[in-house]
């Protein structure tokens, strides 16, 4: 069509900016009847406004539903702008973390949970010793000794630091 129109919808309203004409270099205002489109700050609506250039206005949406926290203590009643955030609530998380450790170090919240600090101990990777107050989201450690497993040679044991799984280099050689 021979209508001008905005730089984000090109000549005959398609995604691709206008190249800028002559009237535009000049400054003429751009004519354009259709919604602007873009998605406004609340991320869940479009601007319904006719095109226009600058910033969209605010999203104008309500909630007309209650707003509450993960465990419901905490309310907002409606109506509210549409992008409000759940409300902060100072009642202790009530998630349930995989290893069964309360979550009580921390207020409701939504998402998951930060990792378990409760202090526990754990075998070192290479079986030498029990570590002691270790937090609980760290599953395991190397303690500072050598490994000294015996290699499959049956005459050597390992010189690598503390480690999980098999020695590097516990394969029979084949010049052996």
């Amino acid at each position: 069509c021979d209508e001008v129109c905005c730089p984000f919808r090109g000549p005959g309203g398609g995604g691709k900016p206008a190249s800028k004409g002559r009237k535009e270099q000049q400054g003429a205002e751009h004519l354009c009847s259709q919604a602007c489109g873009k998605t406004l700050s609340c991320g869940k609506h479009q601007c319904e406004m006719e095109c226009h250039k600058g910033p969209c206005y605010p999203c104008r949406h309500l909630i007309t539903t209650e707003l509450s926290c993960f465990c419901g203590a905490t309310v907002l009643e409606p109506p509210l702008p549409c992008s409000t955030p759940p409300p902060a609530c100072p009642q202790p998380c009530r998630h349930t973390r995989p290893c069964g450790h309360p979550c009580s170090d921390h207020e409701c919240h939504f998402g998951p949970c930060p990792p378990c600090p409760t202090k526990v101990s754990r075998m070192c990777l290479g079986g030498h010793m029990v570590i002691e107050n270790l937090p609980c989201h760290v599953e395991s450690i190397a303690c500072s000794r050598l490994c000294g497993k015996l290699l499959c040679c049956l005459q050597h044991t390992c010189k690598e630091p503390c480690h999980a799984g098999p020695c590097p280099g516990s394969a029979v050689s084949s010049s052996a």
